[in-house]
């Protein structure tokens, strides 16, 4: 059932880097699914996925990208929950569920797929990852501007920009220690701002499946840490900063 699939297509990076734009832009084409924070991938031979699953289908950004592809996320989760299924066979079941023209499946998940990246791509030679990587000074922003309006809290909420640094500077150290090959492809947000055009064909070429652009899901944002966090390079350690340039920063 697995190779019914092209490829498998892991999409990760920082918290708050667009990785959800990202999914819900390559899930508009007929020939790829890529649901957000599904884990079953990560979580392969894990007996609770299924409640994770079940969780995530509800989220709005999946509900549409399965409701576009025929699939039932309601339906769907309940059939997961009668086997309590591990990430294989969540994986499997969607697959099965999906209309046979799709040749492209996988998921996105910040920091989680980062972190176990050498381990899936040995673990599947039709895997493919792709790491969306921002500026760390917006990505700071984003996570203590989500932190105040959020009904909810999250690990990497930061109530104060000063202590904020440590969710990116993580993530790009993790960046550092992924084999180096072409079954991985790192992307700036920042680009596919400028051009998504541009990163549409780069991704086709990537993943070997002609992506479609019907409508553009990225925007740049009203805020960044320019205007709202002016003196910020005050605040970050020397770390930060150098990890910054290594990644085309300044």
């Amino acid at each position: 059932m697995l190779d019914r699939v092209k490829n498998h297509l892991l999409i990760t990076g920082s918290v708050r880097s667009g990785t959800t734009a990202v999914c819900e832009f390559l899930s508009q084409s007929p020939t790829i699914i890529v649901p957000a924070e599904f884990a079953i991938y990560s979580e392969w031979n894990d007996p609770h996925n299924y409640m994770r699953v079940s969780d995530m289908v509800y989220a709005k950004v999946n509900n549409l990208i399965l409701y576009y592809k025929g699939i039932h996320a309601y339906s769907y989760a309940r059939r997961l929950q009668k086997i309590k299924s591990t990430g294989k066979q969540s994986l499997e079941m969607l697959i099965s569920l999906c209309p046979k023209e799709v040749e492209i499946f996988g998921d996105k998940l910040p920091l989680t797929y980062l972190t176990k990246a050498n381990k899936l791509l040995s673990m599947f030679d039709n895997l493919k990852i792709m790491i969306i990587m921002r500026d760390g000074r917006d990505v700071m922003e984003s996570q203590v501007r989500r932190a105040k309006t959020a009904t909810y809290d999250i690990f990497w909420h930061e109530k104060d920009i000063r202590s904020a640094e440590g969710t990116w500077l993580s993530t790009v150290k993790d960046i550092e220690k992924i084999e180096k090959t072409d079954r991985i492809m790192i992307y700036k947000y920042e680009d596919l701002l400028t051009n998504p055009s541009m990163f549409r064909e780069c991704v086709s070429n990537f993943i070997e499946t002609d992506v479609k652009m019907i409508k553009n899901f990225f925007k740049p944002s009203e805020f960044n840490w320019r205007v709202e966090y002016p003196n910020l390079m005050d605040y970050l350690s020397d770390e930060f900063k150098d990890h910054l340039k290594r990644f085309g920063y300044e």
